[in-house]
């Protein structure tokens, strides 16, 4: 969870840091602003700025050119619509991260524990808290023998190729196909997909999830060696915010239902390529999955 804060603020940082750029180049950039119209079939191009004081300022039209000038003005118009996105970005990024500060830090979710029940001792229910129901019971922990001909019988061997419910939302979308003939909707979704049968982790893509009266799809429903269900989000246009605020969204909903990032839900990022970085989506499955 640590992380995933850590990366929201590293993300606001080069934002910050693009808003300087982008403003300081604003500042150097021509008077006016572009625009187009025609004249015998033929485009052209119109440098319109304010004339005069500020009590009798008129608005003045000149026709352009200069081809240099017109590309100046083309992308001054670019820049201004860039700090509006990430300016909105921003207000996002730092409403989300906050919010998942405070739901997420583990001290505070036993305390939640420890208030709800004041007849405990509060070392009796942080123990209740922290230790798995199998030990509990004095049953001791729960096991898995993995064997090397294939999964342990603790995980249904054939789970994650039973029937479920999954999203029929645009299939035309999924255009790229697994090694196993699964069809995802991006190349990161498929190299993560390629990892999970690299490590034999079962999954099911796409299950659709009821959160209440609410609907979520994660993009891999994973179940672990021990039972335990986690969740794997891949974010790919964060740069677009209407996507961006829809994941974050989609997070909140997550909370709602005690899945909690860093925790049961993996969130993973495409990198300045355009595709997940596969060292980490490894990194993740080994650690959170395997627990290697």
């Amino acid at each position: 969870m640590r992380l995933v804060i850590e990366e929201m603020r590293q993300f606001v940082t080069e934002i910050e840091n693009e808003l300087d750029r982008v403003t300081n180049e604003l500042d150097h950039a021509p008077e006016g602003s572009l625009n187009t119209g025609g004249s015998k079939g033929q485009p052209v191009f119109y440098r319109a700025s304010m004339n005069g004081t500020d009590s009798g300022r008129q608005r003045k039209r000149v026709t352009l050119r200069d081809d240099t000038m017109i590309d100046m003005l083309v992308r001054k118009d670019h820049l201004k619509d860039l700090i509006k996105v990430r300016s909105i970005q921003l207000n996002i990024i730092h409403s989300a991260a906050e919010a998942l500060a405070r739901c997420t830090d583990d001290e505070s979710l036993l305390q939640k524990r420890i208030n709800r029940f004041p007849a405990l001792d509060p070392d009796r229910v942080k123990r209740a808290c922290l230790t798995p129901i199998c030990d509990i019971a004095g049953k001791g922990p729960l096991t898995s023998s993995r064997s090397q001909g294939g999964r342990s019988e603790a995980v249904h061997p054939s789970w994650d190729n039973m029937p479920y419910e999954q999203s029929d939302y645009r299939p035309e979308g999924k255009r790229m196909r697994t090694g196993r003939g699964l069809m995802v909707r991006s190349k990161s979704e498929l190299l993560i997909a390629e990892l999970l049968y690299r490590y034999d982790v079962p999954f099911r893509y796409e299950q659709v999830l009821h959160v209440g009266s609410m609907i979520i799809v994660p993009d891999f429903t994973i179940k672990r060696s021990d039972g335990q269900i986690f969740y794997w989000e891949h974010m790919g246009r964060i740069s677009d915010p209407v996507y961006f605020e829809r994941q974050i969204q989609k997070i909140r909903i997550y909370h709602s239902a005690g899945i909690m990032p860093g925790r049961d839900l993996l969130i993973s990022y495409d990198g300045p390529d355009g595709t997940i970085d596969i060292r980490r989506a490894e990194s993740m499955i080994r650690t959170e999955l395997l627990q290697l």
